[in-house]
């Protein structure tokens, strides 16, 4: 299988270089929700408090958080309620009623999302800063290099709950 990543030229080097892992990384959670049933996608195995799908859409939910950050504007909450930003996310809500198709369309809609944003970035917008909670600020550099780990984290747990609910 052929792995073909387009990365936009345009973009700022540092950009390029954390879009290309975020890249690689999607492509390999897409590969690997590829023949689950909507059963499996919303099964928990034991030990676990999340399912695949709840996974997914975490991870595209948090690249559509990130593009607000870096914007400055609240997440709309049409984006809020379909990508369960709209509930505590501690622990993660529940997805239910996904499907491969669904959970495929929710990654390529925030990745989208997400490259907009960071497609119009200046290297002056990398270091500018914003809250991050309670007395604690972080720079738009930072948060960009936080995204591929983010995703890379929940792909492992994907990895290992589809191990659980397919044997």
């Amino acid at each position: 299988m052929k792995l073909d990543l387009t990365i936009p030229t345009q973009l700022h080097p540092y950009i390029a270089g954390v879009v290309t892992p975020m890249e690689f990384g999607r492509a390999a959670l897409k590969r690997n929700l590829q023949g689950l049933t909507p059963e499996q996608l919303s099964a928990t195995a034991p030990g676990f408090a999340n399912s695949v799908a709840t996974l997914a859409v975490h991870v595209a939910g948090y690249e559509i958080v990130c593009a607000h950050r870096i914007l400055g504007t609240p997440m709309p909450d049409q984006l809020k309620a379909e990508f369960l930003r709209d509930q505590p996310q501690n622990p993660i809500p529940v997805a239910t009623g996904e499907t491969v198709e669904s959970l495929t369309e929710k990654l390529d809609r925030s990745r989208a999302y997400l490259m907009n944003v960071l497609a119009a970035l200046t290297p002056d917008d990398l270091d500018r800063t914003f809250e991050m909670g309670a007395e604690r600020t972080a720079t738009v550099r930072w948060l960009l290099g936080l995204i591929p780990y983010h995703q890379d984290e929940h792909l492992g747990q994907i990895l290992l709950l589809k191990k659980l609910v397919t044997q």
